[in-house]
């Protein structure tokens, strides 16, 4: 009967003790909406004996090297201090936080720590054929293997980060994040990966994204099948869906055939997964983009802009991208980077 009586009082000390503990210190902000630069940041519920927060602040994407340290002392509005973009030559992206506490005796505790993210700007680029144009087809399908190696050279030259849709969530973790994509799987293609072989170093690995219509596979002026095994398995592209035989998919009716099967097929030749789609002539209404949800997290249109979340329905099934055309100068290719 004693032991169970200590084991009793052991619980209800327990108890009492989880239910007067007080809640942990917490570093909380103002809401803000998804083009803002700035916003005020607060550490709430620190002990009586902290009298000053002092903020690490640093951009994931810079890492702690890089790291600012700011005072707030105002303890009657829990230490708020106003987290600025321009603190960090307005750079966007996420933001960690440590909030360390300075007691009234000198010593310091650490109390907690968060992340807030100022959402980037992602352009996604669009390509067809990377050749010379010498009079068939469309001009403005085509840039040149020489325009190209410029722009990604460009890219290289100032800092931008080629992600492909498998790195998705790390587009406000990198540094000017650009997706460079794509369409069709034209034979030409190659002509990319050449670049990009010739591009990389150490500090830059250029990566794209080929929205392939799988069921032209292996035609005259065409990626095989073993040219889209080789690309895949190269580390230098992600090959994606862009149906089986491009059609205008508001006027189809077999969906699954151009979205699943095309997504399948994809997945069997390159043993990787497919989880971005392209709509063939950016053509798109409610009925596809809910049938393009079944098979897929992602969409690109050809309607121009760059992406930035915004947290409205359907955003990652309506994703923006900058056409590159054969007559783009490094100018005009500069500007396509940046937010209007």
């Amino acid at each position: 009967m004693y032991r169970i009586l200590c084991m009793l009082l052991v619980v209800f000390a327990a108890i009492q003790t989880i239910v007067t503990a007080a809640p942990s210190a917490q570093v909380t902000w103002d809401a803000f909406r998804y083009n803002a630069a700035s916003t005020t940041i607060y550490t709430i519920n620190t002990s009586n004996n902290v009298k000053e927060v002092h903020y690490r602040i640093w951009r994931t994407a810079d890492g702690q090297k890089k790291a600012q340290t700011f005072t707030a002392k105002d303890k009657q509005r829990n230490f708020a201090f106003v987290l600025d973009t321009k603190q960090f030559q307005s750079q966007r992206g996420q933001y960690e936080i440590e909030a360390i506490g300075i007691k009234q005796n000198g010593t310091t505790a650490p109390l907690a720590t968060s992340a807030l993210t100022f959402q980037q700007y992602v352009p996604i680029l669009m390509y067809h054929s990377i050749d010379d144009f010498k009079g068939s087809g469309l001009e403005e399908l085509y840039v040149s293997p020489a325009s190209f190696e410029a722009q990604v050279r460009y890219l290289k030259e100032n800092g931008y980060t080629p992600l492909t849709f498998e790195r998705w969530n790390d587009i406000n973790r990198v540094n000017k994040p650009v997706f460079i994509t794509l369409d069709d799987g034209y034979k030409n293609n190659l002509n990319a990966l050449k670049v990009f072989q010739r591009l990389k170093d150490e500090r830059f690995q250029p990566v794209g994204t080929i929205f392939v219509a799988v069921g032209f596979t292996g035609r005259p002026k065409r990626l095989s099948e073993a040219d889209l095994r080789s690309m895949a398995q190269s580390g230098f592209f992600s090959i994606q869906s862009h149906t089986m035989f491009h059609p205008d998919l508001t006027k189809v009716t077999n969906y699954e055939y151009e979205l699943k099967t095309s997504k399948e097929t994809i997945e069997r030749i390159t043993g990787k997964p497919v989880m971005a789609f392209a709509y063939p002539y950016g053509f798109l209404n409610d009925k596809v983009v809910e049938e393009t949800k079944k098979y897929y997290k992602f969409a690109v249109t050809i309607r121009p802009g760059l992406f930035i979340e915004k947290g409205v329905p359907d955003e990652y099934y309506k994703l923006p991208r900058q056409f590159v055309r054969y007559g783009t100068t490094i100018e005009e290719f500069g500007r396509m980077l940046q937010p209007e």
